[in-house]
Parts: structure tokens; C-alpha cells; sequence
């Protein structure tokens, strides 16, 4: 489903939802083993299903020439229901990956937005974002599920002249937390 709505002719706000299938891949269903490295072995399992995953995006743009402003503003989500992850398992020096299906695997939310002005000969800048992800990962048959929350906050000064060197100045700063 997309749904778009101009709100004005400079503004609009866009919806998308989707919800898709992904087929695994023949080496997956595979029931032999296969030597991927001196110590690394990939095992298929015939018995996998298919992934299932929605998605859902909103996106707001707003721009007008005559005072210099562009507004972007961005949200999605993604839901996994059904899964593959690959079970990682250690014997000894001997390292055995094995596609498992599991249900609720992974769950992901961002938002990001960006705005700008511009002055004659000079454009200033903002932007952020934020990443929240949870996902599913098997070590020796045992499901761990971890946690990732990403900040980023960056500001930028641009100069525009046609007839002399432009200079473009832009500060980022990063923030990461994984449990």
C-alpha cells in the first residue's frame, strides 16, 4: 500500500506499508554439509520456511524557494514474524553454521529528520537520526537477543558563490549503545 498526499504543491507527506516474503536460498535447504574454510562448515536444513517481515515508512517534505527552507522528516518500522538466522555452533576448532527459522526474530524503528536554510550565500544545516534495532542470534543452539540504540546529531555550514571558491563545513557526532 502507498498512499501520497500533497498537502501543498512545495509539501507532502508520503505512506508506504508492506508486507513481504523472502524464499530461502538452495544452498540453505541443502541437507549436506559444505566446507566453506579449513575449519568452517556450512549445514543446509531442508525443513526452513519462508521469511515474513512488514514494513512501514512515513516521509514528510516541506521546501519553499522564496524563503529558503526544505523540512525532511522520516519514520519506518520493520517487523520480522518468521526469521532465518544462522545457529553458530563451536565444536572444538570446528565452526558449524546452521540456518534456524525462528518467529519474532528481528524488530527495527528509525527516525531521522533534516532541515535547512539558506541566506543569499550561505546554507545552514541540521540533521538527526535514531536507530532502535532488536535482533536474534544463536550461539551453540543457545538465542541470545540483543539490543542496538544509534544517535546521530550533525550540523553544516555551506557557502555558495559562483565566482569564488565555495567552503563546506559540516560537525557529526555519533552514539552507539549495544547490549
Amino acid at each position: 500500500v502507498s498512499i501520497k498526499y500533497d498537502i501543498k504543491r512545495n509539501e507532502k507527506l508520503n505512506f508506504k506499508y508492506n508486507v513481504k516474503v523472502r524464499f530461502p536460498s538452495v544452498t540453505k535447504l541443502i541437507v549436506n554439509n559444505t566446507l566453506t574454510n579449513f575449519n568452517s562448515v556450512f549445514r543446509g536444513d531442508p525443513n526452513l520456511e519462508n521469511d515474513l517481515y512488514y514494513e512501514m515508512r512515513l516521509h514528510y517534505y516541506k521546501f519553499s524557494y522564496s524563503q529558503g527552507l526544505n523540512y525532511n522528516l522520516t519514520t519506518s518500522y520493520r517487523k520480522t514474524v518468521d526469521g532465518i538466522r544462522n545457529n553458530n555452533i563451536i565444536e572444538g576448532i570446528n565452526f558449524i553454521i546452521q540456518p534456524t527459522l525462528t518467529r519474532n526474530s528481528d524488530e527495527n524503528f528509525s527516525l531521522s529528520g533534516n532541515f535547512s536554510k539558506k541566506f543569499s550565500f550561505l546554507k545552514v544545516s541540521l540533521n538527526g537520526s535514531y536507530n532502535f534495532s532488536k535482533y536474534l542470534q544463536f550461539l551453540n543452539n543457545s538465542l541470545q537477543t540483543n539490543f542496538s540504540n544509534s544517535y546521530s546529531f550533525g550540523t553544516g555550514i555551506k557557502t555558495d558563490f559562483s565566482k569564488f571558491p565555495n567552503i563546506d563545513i559540516f560537525y557529526k557526532k555519533d552514539y552507539n549503545n549495544y547490549d
